[in-house]
C-alpha cells in the first residue's frame, strides 16, 4: 500500500497549521496553548484521512479475493511496463494462466474450495520475482503475468517454472493437485508497436493449444 494520501494530507495540515501559528505569533508576539495542542490532534486526523484514501486506492487496484492486481490496473500500467522493458534492452512477455477443471472443483467440493484454490494461486503469483512486473486476476480462474526476458527460450523456462509451482497446489478438501494451462506471448518489435490486446490474443491461442492436450 502506498503512502501518497497520508504524506499529502499530513503536509497540507502542517503547512496550514504552521501558517496559522506564524500569523498569530507575528500579530500578538506569542501563540496560545491551543495553537500548539492543535498539532498532534490535526496530525492524527490527517493521518487517518490519508490512510482511508490510501486504502481505497489500494483496493481499487486489487482483486479482493486473491490480492493480485485487477484487470483495470494491468491495462493502465501496460505502456509503462513495456517502456521499462525497452529501457533494459529486454522484451515484454505475457503469460495467460487457466486452472484446468476449475468448474469441476466447484461442483465437487463447493465454491469455498474453489475460492481457496484461487487464493493459493494468488499467493504463488504474488511472490517477488526478478523478471516479473506484476500479476493479475484477469477474470474467473484466469490470470496474467507481465514481465521481461531476453528471448523465447528464456520465456519457456519462466513458463515452466510457473507451471511447476502452480501444479503443486492442492485442493484442500480433496487433497488432489490442480493442473494449469499456460499460454505465452513475447513482444515483437519496438514498444510503440505493441499493445496488450495483441499479446493477450497470442497468449490465449497458445494456452488453448496446450489446454486441448490436457
Amino acid at each position: 500500500m502506498r503512502y501518497t494520501g497520508r504524506i499529502s494530507s499530513i503536509l497540507i495540515v502542517m503547512v496550514i497549521q504552521t501558517s496559522y501559528v506564524i500569523y498569530y505569533f507575528h500579530r500578538d508576539g506569542f501563540v496560545d496553548i491551543v495553537g500548539w495542542l492543535a498539532y498532534p490532534v490535526l496530525l492524527l486526523i490527517s493521518y487517518w484521512t490519508g490512510f482511508q484514501y490510501d486504502k481505497a486506492n489500494y483496493f481499487s487496484e486489487r482483486d479482493p479475493l486473491t490480492n493480485l492486481f485487477n484487470r483495470r490496473f494491468m491495462i493502465r500500467r501496460f505502456n509503462k511496463y513495456i517502456k521499462i522493458a525497452d529501457s533494459k534492452k529486454k522484451k515484454l512477455f505475457v503469460l495467460l494462466i487457466d486452472c484446468n477443471g476449475f468448474k469441476q472443483i466447484n461442483d465437487e467440493y463447493g465454491h469455498a474450495a474453489g475460492d481457496q484454490v484461487l487464493v493459493k494461486i494468488g499467493k504463488v503469483l504474488n511472490r517477488k520475482r526478478r523478471n516479473v512486473f506484476g500479476s493479475a486476476r484477469w477474470g474467473g480462474d484466469e490470470f496474467i503475468v507481465l514481465g521481461f526476458c531476453d528471448d523465447a527460450e528464456e520465456l519457456m523456462c519462466i513458463q515452466l517454472k510457473f507451471k511447476r509451482e502452480l501444479n503443486g497446489i492442492r485442493v484442500t478438501e480433496g487433497g488432489s493437485s490442480i493442473a494449469v494451462s499456460i499460454g505465452s506471448a513475447l513482444q515483437d518489435g519496438t514498444f510503440g508497436e505493441t499493445n496488450i490486446h495483441e499479446l493477450l490474443q497470442l497468449a490465449d491461442a497458445s494456452m488453448y493449444r496446450e489446454k486441448r492436450g490436457f
